[in-house]
């Protein structure tokens, strides 16, 4: 809301800052109460709870196109949508689950575990193949598949769509096969989906954008779900924030590795890092403990 306010450059970045340290908080406890829920149910459900906010993405694009064709101003909207969205986040908060009082959280700041390495390594990759999507789906769509503009607007909402479709169908997914064995079937999906958009046609790459989002829908969720559930004598947010703080620097490093990798070479080539992340994928999820202690039955440690 106040980001539409800032006068000046320095007052942006100042906001902005805030706006971002703020929005890292409100993840690791969202994501925290998510695993705290999950807890109490006999399947999982931290699948649906990433697709509800892949669904916010898109209302909120919906909204900024609403805000558009009734030629409201960028402070305008930013103010209403701000002002309505604070009250829904703090009349929600009645219904969270309390701090456990007997409960332990450890110190404030510390490094990860060397039992959390792989879900962080898991987390970082992840997010940093999510940059090809999120922030390069429309540049190589245009640049490098020769598309039109209409296509490559096309590339974004493919990727964010296949990965709302994605979380929602990730808990029905582990809980048939078990989620390491679907980390490592979903990584070779958005694998075999940056190759398919490798092959610089329009379509095609517009299809594989598609599935790179598939494949990475309930990669984060899970690994997060398996984090916060794998260890009963562990508090669950100290879990959450190491893997979450993984995951965010892959999603800041990945989009700037690809476009300096591009500036040197092309946008082909940039993309192709992205596979060997996904063999990573692959390989850390052979070495995290998968034991956990939601209500459902436990899994063998791996």
């Amino acid at each position: 809301m106040v980001i539409a306010l800032a006068d000046g450059l320095a007052m942006l970045v100042g906001v902005l800052i805030v706006f971002g340290f703020g929005k890292g908080l409100i993840d690791v406890a969202a994501n925290a109460q998510g695993v705290r829920i999950e807890q109490s149910y006999s399947g999982q459900i931290m699948g649906s709870f990433h697709a509800l906010f892949s669904g916010g993405g898109l209302v909120g694009a919906g909204l900024g196109a609403v805000a558009t064709s009734l030629d409201l101003s960028v402070k305008t909207h930013f103010v209403l949508v701000g002002a309505s969205f604070l009250t829904i986040g703090v009349v929600a908060t009645l219904w969270l689950y309390p701090k456990d009082p007997d409960t332990d959280t450890g110190p404030t700041v510390t490094l990860p575990s060397r039992k959390l390495i792989g879900f962080c390594a898991i987390g970082f990759c992840a997010l940093f193949i999510e940059g090809v999507g999120n922030d390069w789906s429309a540049v190589f769509l245009e640049t490098s598949a020769h598309a039109s503009a209409t296509i490559a607007a096309l590339g974004f909402a493919a990727f964010s769509l296949t990965m709302m479709v994605g979380r929602f169908l990730a808990d029905w997914i582990v809980d048939w096969v078990g989620p390491t064995q679907f980390i490592r079937l979903t990584a070779a999906v958005a694998a075999t989906g940056v190759a398919v958009t490798l092959l610089a046609q329009p379509v095609l790459s517009l299809i594989g954008f598609g599935i790179l989002g598939l494949g990475l829908a309930g990669i984060m969720p899970v690994a997060l779900s398996l984090a916060g559930n794998f260890d009963p004598d562990s508090p669950t947010e100290p879990a959450i924030a190491a893997v979450s703080t993984a995951g965010y620097a892959g999603f800041a490093v990945g989009p700037v590795a690809i476009g300096l990798i591009a500036e040197t070479t092309s946008l082909r080539t940039a993309f192709v890092p992205a596979l060997g992340l996904a063999v990573l994928i692959v390989v850390f999820s052979g070495i995290v403990p998968t034991i956990t202690h939601t209500s459902r039955d436990s899994e063998t440690t791996a």
